[in-house]
């Protein structure tokens, strides 16, 4: 399975217009790779993942960061862009 969320942040900002097109993707994909039961180090990287996601809902629902994240930058840049 592929967890690159560069990838899904490229995909979110062709795909979505508005900020709730964004949760409701993020979300979405959570509930896609959380019932994929993984052994490590598989495990490790999906736990990532969807901790990245879920911390992408929270910024797009609350406007603050919960974690220190490389991708906090792209993220704030593409929340502006949206609607």
């Amino acid at each position: 399975m592929d967890y690159n969320f560069g990838k899904f942040l490229r995909n979110v900002g062709k795909h979505c217009i508005t900020k709730q097109d964004f949760v409701d993707m993020a979300n979405k994909e959570i509930y896609k790779r959380r019932f994929v039961y993984l052994k490590p180090p598989a495990l490790f990287h999906q736990q990532s993942y969807i901790k990245r996601l879920e911390g992408t809902v929270f910024v797009a629902e609350n406007g603050q960061f919960k974690d220190m994240d490389i991708f906090n930058n792209h993220v704030a840049e593409l929340l502006d862009r949206l609607a």
